[in-house]
């Protein structure tokens, strides 16, 4: 299973597991909780989410679960052998793989795959989705009609990820980000990340216009080949039109690539920062809502808490703002933030 978002493939992981447990397929008496919140347990496929060469394990590694230890270990069996994984592991590195981004689809085949398609699935992403199956490839849709199933797999071929502008290619870089990590501030990954953008959308424009000038002297020079001195110039310039295509195209695939490391970067650092910060900023949203206490004792804590919490708010407000949905006051409000 395949689907453009996280959030749609943790919802997909949810509702195949609880499949299979209804069906008798998986034995779910005995599991350990994720700090994500995914129950795992004895035959559940997962994906080890972080490369950890002590353990021998790679980031999107799938395996299939075959024992747990009563300090919440767990033991797995996959296409390189036999891992054991502490509890530690397990609680942060590791989730359900029953469905996948398109992200992570790419470079793997099945025997079949299916594509949960949306509003915001693009060309590119739809041809990863339907080229993973050796046998079959099915896109789901939710529509009212066969007719209108049709038209959104028409649309959907006719967007590319880049139509939908920045905004939402941010959205998707900070939903990738989820479970990665940044040594550089999000400010200027974001400010690199657009200009990249740019960058791409003007070679675009390059390869269109020097396209164009060819076809024309394609069109021409053969007309006025036998009378027009300039022959010899205008055969030139078709020349150079074709080495500044060819240039412009170079940049081009460059500069996809530099975005494509970019973004990858930008996710595994925003992660770990995440991880980083969380303990302690979840430690003061607590304090905050249990207050100062009796007398006022715990007001100076309170305050560090406050303190602690409107701080990193603040470094987390692009992402917050996507996330939580709340205005930019209530970011930086601790009392709402604890909340």
């Amino acid at each position: 299973m395949i689907a453009e978002t996280r959030e749609r493939v943790a919802a997909l992981n949810a509702t195949i597991r609880d499949q299979l447990i209804a069906t008798g397929r998986l034995d779910d008496t005995r599991a350990v909780t994720t700090a994500a919140g995914e129950r795992i347990g004895v035959g559940d496929r997962v994906a080890t989410r972080r490369n950890e060469p002590a353990l021998d394990v790679a980031n999107r590694d799938t395996w299939t679960v075959t024992g747990i230890e009563p300090d919440a270990a767990l033991a797995l069996d996959g296409g390189r052998g036999g891992r054991h994984l502490p509890a530690s592991f397990v609680q942060d590195h590791l989730e359900l793989a029953y469905a996948t981004t398109v992200y992570g689809a790419q470079g793997h085949t099945v025997a079949q795959a299916h594509l949960l398609a949306g509003e915001h699935t693009g060309a590119a992403a739809a041809y990863v989705g339907m080229t993973r199956g050796r046998q079959t490839n099915i896109a789901h849709l939710v529509a009212g009609s066969v007719q209108d199933a049709r038209a959104q797999w028409i649309s959907t071929f006719s967007c590319d990820r880049a139509d939908l502008g920045p905004a939402h290619a941010a959205r998707l870089t900070a939903s990738e980000a989820a479970t990665y990590a940044t040594g550089r501030p999000l400010e200027q990954v974001l400010i690199d990340l657009r200009t990249a953008w740019t960058l791409q959308a003007d070679l675009t424009g390059h390869i269109a216009e020097a396209t164009s000038i060819r076809d024309e002297l394609a069109r021409i020079v053969p007309l006025r080949a036998e009378t027009d001195p300039q022959i010899a110039h205008l055969w030139s310039a078709e020349q150079q039109a074709w080495v500044d295509s060819d240039d412009a195209r170079a940049r081009l695939t460059q500069t996809e690539a530099a975005i494509t490391t970019q973004t990858s970067d930008l996710a595994r650092d925003l992660k770990d920062g995440w991880d980083r910060a969380y303990p302690n900023t979840a430690r003061a949203a607590e304090t905050i809502r249990v207050g100062t206490g009796r007398f006022g004792r715990g007001r100076a804590e309170v305050s560090a808490a406050r303190e602690n919490l409107t701080s990193w708010a603040r470094g987390w407000q692009p992402i917050l703002a996507d996330v939580t949905g709340l205005p930019v006051d209530a970011l930086l409000d601790p009392d709402q933030l604890s909340t």
